[in-house]
């Protein structure tokens, strides 16, 4: 686990595709996607992106 907060958690791939592959994961499980709430699927994408920027700037990725 590299992060985690109220909504979401953070995590290495155990098998990953590249260096630093992170999986992002809503806390709540849903049966479907269409069925994630607003506040979920917001705090999936603004994670993500906070953790690319941090791994881009760790790993010094090219994009």
């Amino acid at each position: 686990m590299i992060y985690e907060n109220d909504f979401v958690c953070c995590f290495l791939d155990k098998f990953p595709i590249n260096k630093g592959h992170v999986l992002v994961v809503p806390k709540k499980h849903y049966q479907e996607f269409s069925d994630v709430d607003s506040q979920s699927l917001s705090e999936v994408i603004l994670t993500a992106q906070k953790v690319s920027i941090l791994l881009k700037k760790l790993l010094i990725t090219d994009g």
